[in-house]
């Protein structure tokens, strides 16, 4: 950036001293000396950016030449602002640096880029950054205290986007459990324990998409495990010594185990059928027919036609 020169007199001042506005020469060399220290000062300045210096520059050389005490005012404000620069810049990197940790992970938004940012900035834009700072630090300190109380790991390597990402999942994850458990809840007895320890542990380690489905296979399970339910309580004392431990069996178990059930009923049909008094007297037709009719009821129909 080129300085102007501010030695030469200027017209205005010529015009002062022969109004007598300016008393010599010497208020002349006083005034432009007073001048060309302020723009030293501007362009020597660590303080300001390029785009402030040229603005406080065209701003002294709109000042009136024949005026001291305007200049010396100008520059007492360019001083105070020098001071404010260096006092915001304290502020920042003594908010900055203590938590530096918490921009490690980032390649654009690190500390560095954060600090060369705020130095490139100008005065008014540098003190809103430090109270957006305080705000942006807050963020990622909760952000990382919420995912290390729901984490067995230690999240800090991850960029923000990242964990913010980390953040909605486990979110929505706790979501889907609770869902589950009000299920669980409403219905505590068509479910073990251990099948719901199961099921949250399966939504813990689970996408969105196969928790979606894993609530939805839950839901739809309902109403045959509430039929499983009422069919063990028709079942005679003698039949359920063959379904040991049913009430604690998973889901599946106790289907299995009724249709073991359902098997050994039919070899006792068969045995009946086939040892019936007047059994070779049935027409085969009847017997099939009747064969496939008890194949054909549900466990409560079979039960009741032995019965």
């Amino acid at each position: 950036m080129k300085a102007p020169d501010l030695q030469q007199v200027t017209q205005e001042q010529l015009t002062a001293l022969d109004k007598g506005t300016i008393q010599n020469a010497q208020e002349i060399e006083k005034i432009n000396k007073e001048r060309a220290r302020i723009l030293t000062e501007i362009m020597n300045s660590a303080e300001f950016t390029d785009k402030e210096k040229q603005a406080k520059i065209q701003e002294l050389n709109s000042l009136k030449t024949t005026n001291l005490t305007e200049i010396k005012q100008f520059s007492e404000t360019i001083d105070k602002e020098r001071k404010e620069i260096n006092a915001l810049i304290q502020a920042f990197t003594s908010i900055l640096t203590p938590n530096a940790h918490l921009f490690k992970a980032e390649k654009q938004q690190n500390k560095d880029a954060y600090l060369e940012t705020f130095l490139s900035s100008p005065l008014e834009e540098k003190r809103k950054m430090i109270e957006q700072l305080k705000q942006e630090i807050e963020e990622r300190q909760e952000l990382l205290s919420y995912l290390k109380a729901h984490l067995d790991t230690d999240p800090s390597h991850l960029t923000k986007q990242e964990q913010l990402r980390l953040k909605q999942k486990i979110e929505k994850t706790t979501k889907n459990i609770e869902e589950a458990n009000k299920i669980f809840n409403k219905h505590p007895s068509l479910f073990t324990k251990k099948e719901i320890q199961t099921y949250i542990e399966e939504l813990k380690d689970s996408q969105e998409t196969e928790q979606t489905q894993l609530l939805k296979k839950i839901k739809q399970e309902i109403p045959e495990r509430k039929k499983i339910a009422e069919t063990y309580k028709t079942i005679p004392p003698e039949y359920k010594k063959s379904l040991e431990n049913f009430k604690t069996s998973d889901f599946e178990t106790k289907k299995l185990k009724l249709q073991q059930l359902e098997q050994k009923l039919l070899e006792i049909y068969e045995t009946v059928l086939h040892s019936h008094p007047l059994a070779r007297y049935i027409a085969y037709e009847s017997k099939n027919h009747s064969r496939k009719y008890f194949k054909s009821a549900d466990l409560k129909m079979k039960l009741l036609m032995l019965d």
